[in-house]
């Protein structure tokens, strides 16, 4: 399409431009996240030059670029872009416009990736609120802002309440898009996450199971959301002792992750996590030990040293050194 228009209106006509951003987009859904962010960075250029930098189309490939930057996990940089576009946007478009919304709702997803719970709640809330009243309970948006809401309600540690928020999203969900929609797909995740958090291993492992089926033969195995499936199967089968299954699996998405996401993604953080572990709870303290002092490093680098993850390293490693000291007081001489 792109290459079509191209020579036939220009590359500077706006109809031109609206496809290349549209393809950014499209290259982003498919989970190809540095190819969008350089494909909108090439829009953005054009797009500013031609229309200025308030310009509503400027802005929608501008909140794109903020998007991609959060998918790739580099916060430090979406987060200040986005509070840009939204600052602009509701000085152009009104605070309630559907486009002010989503990057108010993007500000919130990302600023609870950051572990900032309470801040991400009461801008989703509001967001929430806001969409309600322009677009009605059944908006796709508005079922949007409810996952994330239900996702957040986990991360504070109120599962159950987590857990009744998200059977209400997926029931909508189910009916107003589809079983196969791509969100649907993520609300079973968050559902099968939160029975994972209230300790039902086994069904949770069913569940992510299912899920992996399903984005496989939807997504493909390569997209970011199938890996996470193939992750949290890996988790359950650690959580119920399975290790030589979990170990051998998570080396898989762990490799994945590396050549499609790169080194510092933090799903790929989270997969060099899993590994130590698993070499922790298969007594192998000191590969085990090694593996979490270069994630909690990598973690402090990328994510900051106070992030809920970075925590959550550096307290397993804790653990694991206080038995490895535990078992040495108890040798004998």
């Amino acid at each position: 399409m792109t290459t079509t228009r191209t020579p036939i209106l220009g590359d500077d006509h706006p109809d031109t431009l609206a496809t290349r951003h549209r393809l950014a987009r499209i290259v982003g859904l498919r989970g190809r996240y540095g190819e969008a962010e350089e494909l909108c960075n090439q829009v953005l250029e054009d797009r500013h030059r031609l229309l200025g930098e308030e310009h509503p189309d400027n802005l929608s490939t501008r909140h794109r670029l903020a998007r991609m930057l959060g998918l790739q996990g580099r916060y430090a940089d979406a987060e200040p872009l986005f509070r840009q576009v939204l600052a602009a946007r509701r000085r152009t478009l009104g605070a309630e416009h559907p486009d002010t919304l989503s990057t108010e709702h993007r500000l919130g997803w990302l600023i609870g990736r950051q572990g900032r719970y309470t801040e991400a709640i009461d801008i989703v809330n509001q967001v929430l609120g806001g969409r309600r009243n322009v677009l009605g309970d059944d908006h796709p948006d508005t079922l949007a802002a409810r996952e994330t809401l239900a996702w957040l309600t986990g991360l504070r540690g109120k599962p159950a309440e987590a857990d009744e928020l998200c059977r209400e999203v997926l029931a909508d969900r189910r009916r107003v898009l589809g079983d196969d929609h791509p969100d649907t797909l993520i609300t079973r995740g968050t559902l099968a996450w939160l029975t994972e958090l209230r300790g039902r291993h086994a069904d949770a492992e069913r569940q992510y199971r299912d899920l992996l089926a399903d984005r496989q033969r939807i997504l493909g195995p390569s997209h970011p959301d199938t890996l996470i499936a193939r992750q949290d199967v890996a988790r359950m089968l650690g959580l119920q002792r399975r290790y030589a299954e979990a170990e051998q699996l998570s080396r898989e998405v762990l490799a994945d992750r590396r050549r499609l996401l790169g080194d510092d993604h933090p799903d790929t953080l989270t997969s060099r996590a899993t590994m130590a572990r698993l070499a922790a709870r298969q007594g192998r303290r000191a590969e085990a030990e090694e593996l979490y002092r270069q994630v909690i490093a990598d973690r402090t680098r990328v994510l900051g040293a106070h992030h809920p993850d970075t925590a959550a390293v550096r307290a397993e490693l804790a653990q694991a050194v206080s038995a490895v000291t535990g078992a040495d007081r108890g040798t004998a001489p």
